[in-house]
């Protein structure tokens, strides 16, 4: 007698127990994808374009193009770009086009003939310089070296940010699966509390 009465309570009790669990799991699930999504950061990329050379019987010249862009959703700070040209190239000239006239950035002077260095106290969201550079001598496109970041940010070469895109769209779909699951759950819990009064 005693296990027949205490069967409904302990089935009762389970069910709010899953339903505090389920509400509680649901919560969470619900808030990371707002969080991962809402979460403001730098995303500091760089491009570097293919060079055009011009080669004559008295010169061989040839020009990079690299570019520097902030495409995050906050601001990057002391962000300092280094290109580093292979050795036996000189830098005969450099130019420096920001997207925006109210952009600074200094020029750091480096012994080095064949590395540049720039710093940006800041760049915005939706910032990009591009930097053009005048060579003598015929480096290899492979030995141009980049290095982009700020103050706790890495760039990232262009191309490379599409694999954690990537991935963010697989998280975004394995917990949109679970939100579905656990509310599908959720409505058989209910079904179940009706049925069982009923």
């Amino acid at each position: 007698m005693a296990d027949e009465t205490d069967s409904p309570q302990r089935r009762l009790l389970m069910d709010r127990i899953m339903d505090w669990a389920g509400g509680a799991f649901f919560t969470l699930l619900a808030s990371l994808p707002f969080f991962y999504f809402t979460n403001e950061s730098p995303d500091l990329t760089y491009e570097v374009f293919p060079p055009s050379s011009f080669v004559s019987e008295q010169t061989e010249r040839t020009i990079y193009t690299v570019r520097a862009a902030n495409q995050g959703d906050a601001e990057a700070e002391d962000v300092r770009m280094v290109v580093d040209f292979p050795n036996g190239v000189k830098v005969q000239d450099s130019k420096v086009s920001t997207s925006s006239g109210a952009m600074t950035y200094t020029f750091e002077d480096t012994s080095a003939l064949s590395i540049r260095e720039y710093a940006f106290p800041l760049l915005n969201p939706g910032e990009s310089a591009k930097f053009s550079f005048l060579l003598s001598g015929s480096p290899s496109p492979q030995a141009v070296e980049v290095d982009v970041r700020g103050r706790g940010v890495v760039g990232q070469e262009r191309g490379d940010e599409k694999e954690s895109d990537a991935w963010g769209n697989v998280i975004a779909s394995v917990l949109g699966t679970l939100v579905t699951v656990l509310a599908t759950l959720r409505i058989i819990s209910h079904l179940r509390k009706r049925d069982s009064k009923a």
